[in-house]
């Protein structure tokens, strides 16, 4: 389950469809380097969004959506 405490840069390598939560909230500059390092809260309100509202979102997606399939 993912948490505020959940760094970028973890969402980035294993929930990579979390890009569609945060092109939908304006957060498009997500990809940037420094971006990678800070947790969702940090970074939600930095975009001026809540947080809990992210994480929600995340959550949601179906989890065939959330976590990559490891590579054969």
């Amino acid at each position: 389950m993912v948490t505020k405490d959940t760094l970028m840069i973890d969402l980035e390598k294993n929930i990579p469809q979390t890009d569609q939560v945060f092109s939908k909230y304006g957060m498009g500059h997500i990809g940037t380097l420094i971006a990678f390092f800070n947790t969702i809260e940090e970074t939600a309100i930095a975009c001026g969004l809540n947080p809990d509202l992210i994480v929600m979102e995340i959550n949601k997606l179906p989890a065939s959506k959330r976590y990559r399939s490891p590579k054969s």
